[in-house]
């Protein structure tokens, strides 16, 4: 079953431990972080802004859960924070590499707010160069904290109870593929994708019987989700449906035009299947310093209201409040695997977590 549990050494994927909310308790296991030096030639300390400040380390390691390294040569815990010297094998990931003042020709060349442009991957170099630190603290989450919805989805909280069996569609955009965990990169601690994540939890602590079919589709906008729906789903239905689009919405597309595109998607769900039930799944934010690809972060209010019109039928993961706070903690870098907008494996768990809660009976 999902509990809390105490922190373990090195720990590869461990569901328990993955699915503990980081705005709870009092003991963070694997955050990630970005060591980041601003000049190639300036030997100085690199400080490590966290999501809470640090009472007792467990381990610093790679991203990998490799290698991990030692307290008093590589990183040094002072006032609550983690300090990493000059001559540290922790290896700094180089502001020349993340804002390059050439434009780097990487397929997408986005600009940077500051200067330059940002460096855009979808490969392993921002995660081979991320740390991960599992500590405890004592000082609390002051953010935005998700509250269970499932009396918004009676059903599924039925089917939940009494460990029955359920259909699960996810349809959404590349992060909803689970765009970039390190299972989906093939590489360690091979952790899953967050869809993934959620069904495993919901298993392992109702034993329900789930079945889960991934319709996203990278790149995809909303309008994109409500026009292609019929075609998508000619053959697929389900009990319950993850819906996810937002993120390649940009400015672009004002409030309006997305909620209606997503009342429209609803719509179309309880069309082929009156019974089903829905969880509208809030966007992240894209990196802040990415210029023309911003999203409105006032968006996920109405998606409360527009799922307080269809009744016991919708629910809404509020993944935008969660992120904004944890922007004013770390920087974005320390938590992405692409630099514009996938998630690393922290923010992928955020996700997992955000919608698990959603469901939490």
């Amino acid at each position: 079953m999902i509990k809390k549990g105490r922190l373990c050494n090195m720990e590869k994927f461990n569901l328990d431990l993955y699915m503990q909310p980081f705005w709870e308790g009092n003991s963070v296991v694997n955050e990630t972080f970005l060591p980041y030096k601003i000049d190639e030639d300036m030997e100085m300390f690199l400080e490590v802004p966290l999501l809470y400040r640090v009472d007792e380390i467990e381990y610093i390691s790679n991203y990998e859960l490799t290698q991990t390294y030692k307290e008093g040569e590589d990183y040094f815990l002072k006032d609550g924070k983690i300090i990493i010297p000059c001559d540290s094998k922790i290896s700094p990931m180089l502001k020349s590499i993340m804002n390059p003042t050439a434009i780097p020709n990487d397929g997408l060349n986005a600009k940077c707010a500051t200067g330059g442009y940002l460096l855009y991957t979808e490969g392993d170099l921002i995660v081979k160069k991320q740390c991960v630190i599992s500590y405890k603290h004592t000082d609390k989450w002051s953010g935005f904290k998700p509250n269970g919805q499932i009396n918004k989805l009676p059903k599924i909280k039925r089917s939940l109870k009494q460990g029955g069996s359920i259909s699960l569609v996810v349809y959404g955009d590349s992060i909803t593929v689970g765009c970039n965990s390190s299972g989906f990169m093939n590489m360690s601690p091979f952790m899953p994708t967050w869809p993934d994540m959620v069904v495993q939890a919901l298993k392992c602590k109702y034993g329900a019987e789930i079945t889960c079919t991934n319709c996203a589709v990278g790149g995809t906008t909303s309008s994109w989700g409500l026009d292609n729906f019929d075609n998508v789903f000619k053959n697929i239905n389900a009990d319950l449906f993850f819906v996810n689009f937002g993120m390649n919405d940009g400015v672009n597309v004002s409030v309006d035009t997305y909620i209606r595109n997503i009342k429209g998607i609803i719509e179309k769900i309880l069309c082929k299947n009156k019974y089903a039930e829905v969880v509208l799944v809030a966007s992240t934010f894209p990196n802040p310093l990415a210029m023309g690809i911003e999203c409105y972060k006032d968006r996920y209010p109405y998606l409360f209201k527009l799922a307080d019109e269809f009744n016991d039928s919708v629910a809404v993961a509020p993944l935008t409040p969660i992120h904004e706070y944890i922007l004013t903690k770390k920087r974005y870098f320390d938590m992405t695997a692409n630099n514009i907008n996938h998630p690393n494996d922290m923010m992928c768990r955020i996700y997992a977590q955000t919608v698990f809660d959603i469901l939490h009976i």
